[in-house]
């Protein structure tokens, strides 16, 4: 009998060294779980606000269609008022365009930059950045519109992009659309026109927006009142 109470004697500081090794390496597990979970959380957060810069978009000019009336040749004339609106959501001096026919073509040079940049907040490239050439109906030559430029006189009010690089970009724009890889020495990934239009009605107001990491749209935002029409009577018979 003394020999096997010997042996466990011998035996319990072995059983208590494994028992605290098994303790300290569940709390290390447990440790590593918790800080896996953390990992795992910010990166979630991360995703979920690269995603959020992604689809961001943001206005950049409003349209407000005045009047609509019939030339000598039978077309029609619209009249726009064409604002844009800067940063702090404030809008520019109105301007005031004609243009012929019931669809308005809004046409802007357009810089896309590249997905990572964007979805990252990248400082100077976290936005697409546009700026308008010219408005002009379906009826017309686009070459016989009035550059926006012209019309807003000296000082281009221009709502979108970072101050320090927009005025290189912009004079370097077919140099980006003609050479692939001098644009994604820029984190460029698109550099072309875009031109969407919609069909015009007195009263209404667009919206025109611009994508985070895409191009221009324009949505309506008011539409003018719908005239009901008389019920037709019935057919006597």
């Amino acid at each position: 009998m003394p020999k096997p109470l010997s042996l466990m004697t011998r035996s319990g500081p072995i059983v208590l060294f494994f028992v605290l090794l098994m303790i300290l390496l569940n709390r290390l597990q447990s440790r590593s779980l918790t800080n896996q979970v953390g990992t795992l959380e910010r990166e979630k957060t991360e995703l979920v606000e690269f995603a959020r810069r992604l689809s961001e978009s943001r206005r950049v000019a409003q349209v407000n269609v005045l009047e609509q009336t019939v030339d000598e040749r039978g077309q029609v004339v619209s009249r726009l008022r064409w604002q844009e609106i800067g940063a702090l959501d404030q809008l520019s001096d109105p301007v005031e365009i004609e243009v012929i026919g019931e669809q308005a073509y809004f046409e802007a040079f357009v810089i896309k930059f590249d997905h990572d940049l964007v979805g990252n907040g990248d400082h100077d490239r976290g936005n697409s950045v546009a700026l308008f050439r010219r408005v002009f109906g379906e009826g017309q030559v686009p070459q016989s519109a009035r550059p926006l430029e012209q019309l807003r006189g000296a000082v281009v009010f221009d709502p979108v992009g970072p101050p320090l690089s927009r005025d290189r970009l912009w004079a370097r724009f077919w140099e980006f659309a003609d050479d692939p890889e001098t644009a994604s020495q820029f984190g460029i990934r698109v550099a072309q026109l875009e031109a969407p239009a919609v069909k015009l009605k007195k009263g209404q107001v667009w919206e025109v927006t611009l994508d985070a990491s895409g191009g221009v749209n324009v949505k309506l935002v008011t539409a003018p009142p719908r005239i009901a029409r008389k019920p037709e009577s019935a057919p006597r018979p």
